[in-house]
């Protein structure tokens, strides 16, 4: 089963939220507003998005494995790889 959000402010808990929820197929957010969030370590394996808004956004070592993304717009967006987190 695919999870599609749409046209949605979404914040770091949300993310969490999302990524806890299990999902057999794809998760796929468009047009979606995550401006200024802190998304930073945050595991987003996978996820789609689609003509969303990072201005601001923090991914410092977020875990971006397999995420995609198309016509997304990051002014300032930090994607900075941070030191190796150890569980």
């Amino acid at each position: 089963m695919n999870t599609h959000i749409q046209d949605q402010t979404l914040s770091r808990a949300d993310l969490v939220d999302l990524m806890k929820q299990t999902c057999d197929g794809e998760r796929t957010l468009e047009k979606c507003l995550l401006d200024e969030a802190d998304l930073s370590n945050l595991d987003l394996t996978g996820l789609r998005f689609e003509r969303c808004s990072f201005r601001s956004t923090d991914f410092t070592s977020a875990q971006l494995e397999n995420a995609r993304f198309s016509g997304c717009r990051g002014a300032v967006g930090n994607f900075t790889a941070g030191p190796p987190i150890t569980p």
